[in-house]
């Protein structure tokens, strides 16, 4: 490899990550920003507690924002 060779590698590597170092803060912007909400949606989970949730048996728990729900055998 020459050295003019490596020096155009070297720049285009180093100008692409210029490029996606300056992509990345615009896309997480984007991330967090809550989707637009559809007129007459009600949401079940509001993504911090079960608040509102009744159920026969307590099977269902919050964990980071997720629902974690354990399967247990109808008792029948």
């Amino acid at each position: 490899m020459t050295p003019r060779t490596f020096r155009k590698r070297c720049l285009r590597a180093i100008a692409m990550t210029a490029a996606i170092a300056a992509a990345l803060p615009a896309a997480a912007q984007a991330a967090d920003a809550p989707a637009p909400v559809p007129a007459g949606f009600t949401s079940l989970f509001d993504g911090k507690t079960l608040n509102g949730w009744r159920t026969r048996r307590r099977h269902h728990r919050q964990l980071g924002g997720r629902i974690e729900i354990q399967h247990l055998p109808d008792p029948r």
